[in-house]
């Protein structure tokens, strides 16, 4: 779980940084934004003015922050904020993928906590929400991300990991 985590918290971050940089799309077309960014603790400053303005303001509003103080981005709609803060050309896309609504962003986050701690409270966390999803009668973890879901045909790890395919084919459009 930490690694799928990992693969979802790099690949927000490097769809963000190519296209504050200026990359293309998977079709081809040069991301154009509203500004110009240098390197890559310029972008980390600017990540952190869209994503904990407060914690920006505090430190005076640097113009560049070393990678270690660039918050951990999850939430792909703290990624299409950035993205809209510069008015990039590809936030349609971004905006597509996010209308699919996967649960992924929503759950892999209390999974992946458990992993990470492995204590009394993330494994509660874990078990509500498998009952949120209809799963009773969890003995460990590992049992809800191998479980089918209902009315699901595959089992929830491969459900993630064909949002996870589907939304980022989508975002890089």
């Amino acid at each position: 779980m930490i690694e799928l985590d990992n693969l979802v918290l790099s690949s927000l971050r490097n769809l963000a940084i190519s296209s504050l940089w200026g990359a293309r799309t998977a079709t081809g077309h040069r991301i154009s934004t509203s500004r110009t960014f240098g390197p890559q603790d310029e972008i980390s400053a600017y990540f952190l003015s869209v994503a904990n303005l407060t914690k920006y303001l505090r430190m005076s509003s640097p113009p560049t922050i070393s990678r270690k103080e660039e918050p951990t981005i999850r939430d792909p709609r703290t990624t299409a904020a950035i993205l809209n803060g510069c008015a990039a050309s590809n936030l349609g896309a971004l905006q597509n993928a996010l209308a699919w609504n996967f649960a992924i962003f929503a759950d892999l986050s209390t999974v992946r906590n458990f992993y990470a701690h492995r204590n009394d409270d993330t494994y509660r966390k874990v078990r509500n929400k498998a009952a949120s999803m209809g799963v009773l009668g969890l003995s460990h973890p590992d049992m809800l991300v191998t479980k089918r879901i209902a009315n699901r045909s595959v089992t929830l790890f491969e459900d993630w990991l064909d949002e996870t395919e589907l939304f980022f084919e989508e975002a890089t459009k």
